[in-house]
């Protein structure tokens, strides 16, 4: 059995969506056991509104406290021993738990999962690693968030943690990967993607550097940058998504032509908005720590949550640390 911790309190939506969430993934896979964690009084009220639970297969780690998202990260390991976060960390620190997932504050599963969990001794620094949805199909870009300031080693740490994860999810021997710049040519870019590309230019898959414009024709498998960059690019193409989203609504509804048109071009409306729903991949991989760590969405509702333990499943049966730490 593959057993997993999740952090009921973490979150911005109600408890109810991250327990429906482990319900769904109950029913569809036999070879999870989950850890929950949070009130346990709380957690039982909402698991009664779900039938055919497996309780067999449930634990409970009852703690009243929780990590906010207000919270400073630092919080988690001086005042927050007892936290939900923390004690997720703790199962999977223990081995008692294969992976943590959690919708809770990002910069506190950080800081846990680094301090708790130890960094892989051949990574310097641990970074989240995000799938982004395309037309094209999905690539992976890290770092989107854990590291500000970098040294172009990190970034060849980045490229190799990238490709481990790309094998298990895109099922690819040598996935392709390239450097965010601000130009195609090699003579573009700041001191430290200069340096970076000469340091994987030998790799095998290395693309080169990708602008900004190409990202979303998903020309790569995996895409590495500094995690200041990486950030801003995630949360830019979700804010353009839910702007162009937002106008072509109001645009469908201007007039009786508009209207009809687009119950016609409905069912392609929403194919596109299947393609990109990141509930599909349900959270972010922090890389280059000694031990699964998923971070979700805030906001992320049963089904993400659903696809998250999914994630961590998979990432522990294809053994990514060890593929990660050669």
């Amino acid at each position: 059995m593959i057993k997993i911790a999740l952090d009921i309190a973490g979150g911005d939506l109600p408890a109810c969506e991250r327990i429906k969430g482990l319900a769904d993934a109950l029913k569809e896979s036999k070879e999870i056991e989950l850890f929950l964690v949070g009130n346990r009084s709380l957690i039982e009220k909402d698991l009664a509104l779900f039938s055919s639970i497996d309780y067999d297969r449930l634990h409970f780690v009852h703690t009243e406290e929780v990590i906010s998202m207000h919270d400073a990260p630092s919080s988690i390991l001086k005042n927050k021993k007892n936290s939900s976060l923390a004690l997720a960390v703790d199962l999977v620190q223990s081995g008692q738990a294969h992976a943590i997932v959690s919708a809770g504050n990002t910069g506190a599963q950080m800081a846990a999962s680094l301090f708790k969990l130890g960094k892989i001794p051949s990574i310097e620094r641990p970074a989240i690693a995000i799938t982004v949805p395309s037309i094209q199909g999905s690539f992976i870009l890290l770092d989107a968030g854990a590291n500000t300031d970098i040294k172009s080693s990190h970034l060849k740490d980045f490229a190799l943690m990238g490709r481990a994860y790309a094998k298990i999810l895109f099922h690819k021997e040598t996935p392709s990967f390239g450097i965010l710049n601000n130009g195609s040519e090699k003579e573009k870019g700041n001191r430290i993607t200069k340096e970076a590309y000469e340091l994987l230019s030998d790799m095998p898959g290395f693309s080169g550097f990708i602008e900004g414009r190409e990202m979303m024709n998903r020309v790569c498998d995996v895409i590495i940058c500094d995690g200041f960059t990486g950030n801003i690019v995630l949360k830019t193409i979700e804010g353009v998504a839910y702007t162009l989203l937002n106008l072509l609504k109001k645009e469908c509804k201007k007039n009786f032509i508009n209207k009809i048109a687009s119950l016609i071009l409905k069912p392609s409306f929403q194919n596109i908005k299947n393609k990109l729903d990141y509930r599909a991949y349900g959270g972010a991989l922090l890389l280059g720590v000694k031990g699964i760590s998923i971070i979700c969405h805030g906001s992320s509702d049963a089904l993400a949550i659903k696809n998250a333990i999914f994630l961590a499943v998979k990432t522990h049966k294809e053994n990514l640390i060890a593929s990660i730490n050669l």
